[in-house]
């Protein structure tokens, strides 16, 4: 088992807590969130749920990867391009 160093997210993969800049690879869209518990979701904010579509397509994805998200208008693929911890 690997050790975690408080506050770091060594293998740079998408979790709650992160903050992740994600690139739509079909239009110049770049948009960054923050992965949250539901009751602390706030669009406006950047704070979407662990549970939303986007959330969920791209949780467990490590930094560099490609993501296909199943969203309303249908499949859209991600880049993630950035993970870090989220600032309080």
């Amino acid at each position: 088992m690997k050790k975690r160093h408080n506050g770091g997210n060594k293998e740079n993969v998408v979790h709650i807590g992160n903050q992740v800049t994600i690139k739509n690879v079909d239009t110049p869209e770049v948009s960054t969130y923050i992965l949250v518990h539901p009751n602390d979701a706030d669009l406006s904010s950047g704070r979407i749920s662990i549970h939303s579509p986007l959330a969920q397509g791209i949780m467990g994805c490590k930094l560099g990867k490609l993501a296909l998200v199943p969203l309303r208008d249908g499949p859209v693929t991600f880049k993630i391009i950035r993970v870090e911890p989220a600032k309080p």
